[in-house]
């Protein structure tokens, strides 16, 4: 191989090279951005639900493509009126039954994967986790409905969390290091 085709080898493994970088950093900025992706996508598909009827009815009827889109949007919105009057209730009953019904589910899921080895051990980390969570909600709470801090009674009134040092420590020194 001569030096011709070196440089020329070399100068398209750049190129692929860069296309490579080009897609991965697509790829990554896609994911990232999927939310808004998923949300234009949506878009399209309503303004296609719109567009197609008010079209037919500009064509059929020789109206305004704005009066035919209005009311096409006007019909879209009696119909969905009526089907919440229609409807509205018993999708709430169903669905107050699926809240209900969502402890028993995942209790059945956890149980079922709770039969392999790996399934166990993931459940055990999702209970610490789900307590974990449920500890800090709790230790938040009560901070919130604390009465204001005062540093003699952090030691002997309060709830002798770790936060009670923390405050009484930033009250005392201006900063937040714990004993």
């Amino acid at each position: 191989m001569d030096q011709a085709e070196r440089k020329d080898t070399a100068q398209h493994a750049l190129v692929y090279v860069g296309i490579a970088v080009a897609v991965a950093v697509a790829l990554v900025l896609l994911w990232y951005a999927i939310d808004v992706v998923l949300l234009a996508f949506i878009g399209v598909l309503f303004a296609i639900l719109l567009r197609a009827p008010a079209d037919w009815l500009s064509e059929r009827f020789g109206w305004s493509e704005g009066r035919s889109l209005a009311l096409v949007a006007g019909v879209l919105l009696v119909l969905l009126a009526v089907g919440a009057v229609f409807f509205g209730r018993g999708i709430a009953v169903q669905a107050l039954a699926l809240i209900d019904r969502i402890p028993e589910i995942v209790q059945g899921f956890k149980d079922q994967l709770s039969q392999s080895e790996l399934g166990a051990r993931v459940v055990a980390q999702l209970n610490d986790l789900v307590e974990g969570i449920r500890t800090l909600g709790g230790n938040l709470q009560r901070l919130r409905a604390a009465e204001p801090y005062n540093p003699d009674t952090a030691f002997t009134g309060g709830s002798g969390d770790r936060a009670d040092c923390i405050l009484w420590s930033t009250a005392q020194h201006g900063s937040s290091r714990s004993f």
